[in-house]
């Protein structure tokens, strides 16, 4: 009988337990609702600022990537590509290929340098440096012995 009582006393203690832990639980729970919900409100601003920043942040970086994408290859512009392969023993680097290019679609010097994030003077260095390896005195001559030399091949429209 003994225990029996002491069985029972157990068992009331553990159901008390399993009350006040349940009861615990929900004030704990409850708590963290009111939490959240004074944070939401009270910092609501500052959570929808975020909210748009990193809406605009993401769109920005999709745009950025389609735009990189699109614009990525001026060596396949449609007035003019560079031909490579015609002329294997080319002086020319690549970064003088890309100008000439730039020229042949009449850009200005300093649009050259905005196009490519250059300054002015590199891009007058580059451009002095096509003109000394082609043997030529300025921009015209410069397309025309690129064409005849194949290191520029233009398309019937284009005018040069």
């Amino acid at each position: 009988m003994a225990q029996k009582k002491i069985n029972i006393q157990f068992s009331k203690g553990i159901n008390t337990m399993i009350v006040f832990g349940i009861a615990m639980a929900v004030l704990l729970l409850i708590l963290r609702v009111i939490h959240w919900k004074f944070l939401l409100i009270d910092r609501s601003q500052e959570l929808y600022s975020a909210g748009i920043a990193i809406l605009f942040t993401t769109m920005g970086i999709w745009l950025a990537s389609k735009l990189i994408k699109r614009n990525n290859s001026p060596l396949s512009a449609d007035k003019a590509s560079i031909g490579l392969n015609a002329i294997p023993n080319t002086l020319l680097s690549d970064r003088e290929l890309e100008i000439l290019l730039l020229i042949s679609k009449g850009n200005t010097n300093q649009e050259i340098a905005d196009e490519l994030f250059l300054s002015l003077s590199t891009i007058k260095s580059h451009v002095s440096n096509i003109f000394g390896k082609l043997d030529v005195k300025n921009r015209t001559q410069a397309l025309e012995k690129a064409r005849n030399l194949k290191i520029l091949q233009f398309a019937d429209h284009t005018k040069v």
